[in-house]
């Protein structure tokens, strides 16, 4: 993907165009003298920053003219883009050639705009290998000569230091709320940078040598230093970081990665590979530090990947540790907001489990439902209590109970609710909740009996004849459960 807005057509017909194409004219004149500037002068200086506008100037021409229907503008567009692509072509060769970084800079000021891969321009693998590491040695001096600070002058405001230095306790602490928080709120804004020419520098050391890229990563201590590294990675190189051997034990470094690949995620292609490669960084959180491990996961409660990925390792836990899991990173409450998130960890886990241990897990969420079901009598309910265990609760009954005794607990529920009035209760509130338990008991035991394929008219009829009843119409069944009643009919309908 290209970061200008130049049609593909265009830059690959350039391309071959620039193989004998002279070198833009106005780049050469733009950066001649430039080989004498220090590093600073290249990363700091105004006159490297003007020269940059400069540069942004004539590929905006080249972009302008890229859009227009002429054909003779077209024409012209392609042999000035050529011209630039025959510039990149030369100081990227001259990058493995020469002493200094003077070359490479110069090849990168293009390319950050352009975004071309560097296979466009040469074959990496055909570069002798001697160039090949003095050019890699030279990227690696330049980043270990770079200091990543992270600071704030004085005058910042009270509640940006306060970030910062909550930022640096949270190390110390193992709170990852603490230490993300200063991190999101900066993304959330212009963007976590420090230097767009050392940024694209390290993309570059990425493109040509993934393994010298991974050995400078994992010689960094902080979560802004390892997002320097990799917040210009594309989603699939970001995979391929993730996936290599060479990534450290580091908590707080597989936890980043996790993190990003969450962020970048999206929705379809990728996604089978992507939550198959987070099991091994969480694998190693987990066996460096159990408790941290349960912070991470309670940190990405709401994500499919990472539910995807904790349900896969789950094989792994004790029962202790998978009960522990549950009570420290996952909330009960009347909500479903992480249904589907809470069902893909299951689904996941029910791929790699025995039978034996995917009906111990059901068993531990289904005591830990009945105790919060039973802990809402004092409260007011009135409608549909789902949970984010919904499926967990229709698994239980469909794998752990035989039909007879589901039966059995299916008549007692209807007979509940049938006779809730009968049912000893502190006030009208008090009798509002009881029917809201009941009624979402009896949601979920709908499936249960649909799963089982249960043909029992006995029961169909029991249930037409419940929703009849005229004072359940009248007294509880408000428009909160209307929507709900056509679906437990046909749960039930034989």
């Amino acid at each position: 993907m290209y970061c200008m807005e130049i049609k593909k057509e265009v830059i690959d017909s350039a391309l071959k165009e620039s193989l004998t194409s002279n070198l833009n004219k106005d780049l050469v004149k733009l950066f001649n003298g430039t080989d004498k500037y220090s590093l600073e002068d290249f990363l700091q200086s105004e006159e490297m920053r003007k020269k940059d506008h400069e540069v942004w100037d004539i590929l905006v021409r080249i972009e302008r003219q890229s859009q227009s229907l002429d054909s003779l503008v077209l024409e012209s567009c392609i042999s000035n883009l050529s011209s630039v692509l025959a510039f990149q072509r030369h100081h990227i060769l001259q990058a493995f050639n020469e002493t200094s970084r003077h070359s490479l800079f110069l090849f990168l000021k293009i390319n950050c705009y352009l975004k071309l891969p560097v296979s466009v321009f040469l074959d990496v693998m055909k570069v002798n290998s001697d160039l090949f590491n003095k050019l890699n040695e030279r990227i690696e001096s330049l980043v270990n000569n770079i200091r990543l600070d992270f600071s704030v002058p004085p005058e910042t405001p009270y509640h940006e230091r306060k970030w910062l230095s909550d930022y640096k306790a949270g190390f110390a602490e193992k709170d990852i709320e603490k230490v993300y928080y200063l991190i999101d709120s900066a993304e959330r804004g212009r963007g976590f940078h420090y230097n767009y020419l050392v940024e694209n520098t390290l993309f570059f050391l990425s493109e040509i040598s993934v393994n010298k890229f991974v050995e400078l990563l994992v010689l960094k201590k902080e979560t802004h230093e390892w997002l320097f590294f990799l917040n210009q990675l594309t989603n699939m190189k970001l995979l391929e970081v993730a996936s290599h051997s060479l990534i450290s034990k580091d908590c707080w470094l597989n936890l980043e990665l996790i993190r990003l690949i969450n962020n970048k995620h999206t929705k379809g292609v990728y996604e089978e590979k992507e939550y198959v490669i987070l099991i091994p960084l969480l694998t190693r959180i987990e066996e460096e530090d159990f408790s941290f491990f349960l912070k991470v996961v309670k940190y990405f409660r709401s994500s499919n990947l990472v539910n995807a990925a904790v349900g896969s390792l789950l094989i792994h836990l004790t029962k202790e540790e998978i009960k522990e899991l549950i009570d420290e990173c996952f909330v009960f409450d009347k909500y479903n907001f992480s249904v589907d998130q809470r069902r893909k960890l299951l689904y996941y886990y029910d791929q790699v489990a025995t039978e034996s241990d995917v009906k111990d897990m059901l068993r531990t969420v289904f005591l830990e439902w009945r105790a919060f079901l039973e802990g809402l009598v004092g409260e007011y309910c009135n409608g549909l209590i789902l949970t984010d265990y919904a499926y967990y609760i229709i698994s239980y009954y469909s794998m752990c109970i035989t039909p007879g005794a589901f039966l059995r607990e299916l008549d007692s529920q209807i007979e509940r609710i049938l006779y809730i009035e009968t049912i000893w209760t502190t006030d009208r509130s008090h009798q509002t909740t009881m029917f809201a338990i009941d009624f979402s008991k009896l949601y979920l035991l709908s499936f249960v009996f649909k799963d089982h394929k249960i043909i029992s008219e006995i029961h169909s009829e029991k249930i037409k004849a419940l929703f009849d009843n005229r004072i359940l119409k009248s007294r509880f069944i408000s428009n909160e459960y209307q929507k709900y009643i056509p679906v437990i009919l046909e749960n039930f309908s034989c």
